[in-house]
């Protein structure tokens, strides 16, 4: 038997290090849309930000929102995940622009549905890391 066979927590440790790693490339690509948003003008690069906004629009918010519900790979398929991305994405984007506008009383402009979205999206991004490192500690106490 190999090491890793024996100790479960040493491979659900590898399995959890990749999850952060994904996550912390997610926090990447949301700053880099946001960032986008600012720097590169119209004329610059119209299909690199309609892509950008795309996956910012499309796939992280749902992605992150899914990492909060189930910070565990054991909880639920990676092929669920990123289905359940893109699912969540849209419903979770608009009932921000609509809270953004009827609740807060925020006019409705680009910038501050980039900055709306990348509020919500840290604010899951936290509730997710939490979650993860409360389930990582039990994991190690057993």
């Amino acid at each position: 038997m190999s090491h890793t066979s024996r100790n479960p927590i040493l491979v659900s440790g590898r399995k959890s290090n990749w999850k952060v790693i994904t996550i912390i490339g997610v926090a990447i690509m949301t700053i880099i849309c946001v960032v986008s948003y600012f720097f590169l003008g119209k004329d610059v690069s119209t299909t690199l930000r309609v892509i950008l906004g795309l996956i910012y629009v499309l796939f992280l918010p749902g992605f992150v929102l899914c990492w909060a519900i189930f910070p565990d790979d054991s909880e639920i398929d990676s092929v669920e995940r990123l289905g359940l991305s893109f699912g969540l994405s849209i419903p979770l984007t608009l009932a921000w622009v609509l809270a953004l506008d009827h609740v807060f009383g925020v006019s409705l402009t680009a910038l501050n549905i980039v900055l709306g979205m990348g509020a919500l999206m840290a604010v899951f991004l936290a509730i997710g890391f939490v979650r993860f490192f409360v389930s990582r500690r039990k994991v190690s106490k057993k």
